[in-house]
């Protein structure tokens, strides 16, 4: 039986800090049009700001990929225009192998996103924005997330 999770702009907020604020990033502020447009923090080394924008591209086989425009990063002197470099040492920093970078396309590979405090081991079928939500399609999800 397919279920359905929507998070809200806190909602999400909320998930993603709970890993986020570990590795010293904090997402301050998130709006849904058609897309999700965000703002945050880099703590720890970098301290600095980032803006950008994220699409739902696509979803198969459990894996995520979202497309990025308008990312910005303040404070990176030389490095400030090469946001998706500094995006890649970001994610090396904080050590999560799940996420994968090309381009303006991030990928997230579900299956391999192992913490138990919020993600199981559930297939998800669809992700979609709708009525400035997020909506997570699949079986059992009202175990999905602790938020």
């Amino acid at each position: 039986m397919l279920n359905s999770t929507v998070l809200t702009e806190e909602d999400i907020i909320e998930v993603v800090n709970l890993k986020g604020r570990e590795k010293g990033i904090e997402v301050t502020h998130i709006e849904i049009t058609n897309g999700i447009r965000f703002l945050g923090k880099v703590k720890s080394k970098l301290n600095s700001n980032f803006k950008g924008m994220l699409y739902i591209k696509k979803f198969f086989n459990n894996k995520i990929v979202l497309e990025i425009e308008d990312f910005n990063i303040t404070s990176f002197g030389i490095l400030k225009g090469s946001s998706n470099i500094v995006l890649k040492a970001i994610v090396k920093m904080i050590g999560e192998d799940y996420i994968t970078i090309r381009g303006n396309y991030i990928t997230i590979d579900l299956e391999k996103i192992n913490d138990d405090s919020i993600f199981y081991n559930i297939p998800i079928n669809d992700v979609f924005i709708k009525d400035k939500s997020l909506y997570i399609i699949g079986t059992n999800l009202s175990m999905y997330l602790h938020a």
